[in-house]
């Protein structure tokens, strides 16, 4: 019989919610193996795998790229940003890498931007230099007729 309740929640879903007997959290300080009957506490998160035993069972592994644990009254809730199996993982992973890719691209845009701006500047102040020169140019012509 399970003593524990795990429940791993993620902004858009509940990834995972089940009875378990022992839960293996990936905590930013180690591992953490929770019991029932565990003690309250509060964890951060690493990025790794989330490991379920009924008996002494492995009967799930999830995915959860850091996040908070909290252990109270026999409920285990883990809140990550995304939790999840290989196939949720690599589509999560996909999705943001196409999110990266277009503020890649729209930072490459700002910079060709202000590189234009910066060639314009400096060719105002190019022709503001030769135009003084051109004057003075010509007046020393003058002068010299």
């Amino acid at each position: 019989m399970a003593g524990l309740k795990l429940r791993v929640l993620t902004p858009r879903r509940v990834a995972l919610e089940r009875e378990a007997d022992f839960v293996i959290l990936r905590c930013a300080e180690g591992d953490k193996g929770i019991l029932p009957g565990h003690e309250r506490f509060v964890a951060r998160l690493a990025p790794g795998m989330l490991r379920v035993f009924s008996g002494k069972a492995l009967t799930d592994s999830l995915f959860v790229l850091g996040g908070t644990a909290r252990v109270e009254n026999g409920t285990v809730t883990v809140l990550s940003e995304l939790a999840g199996g290989p196939d949720e993982v690599q589509r999560a992973l996909s999705v943001i890498e196409s999110q990266l890719e277009e503020r890649r691209q729209e930072e490459q845009r700002s910079d060709v931007e202000i590189h234009r701006a910066e060639v314009a500047l400096r060719s105002a102040l190019v022709q503001m230099d030769v135009s003084s020169y051109t004057i003075l140019g010509a007046k020393r012509g003058e002068l010299d007729a």
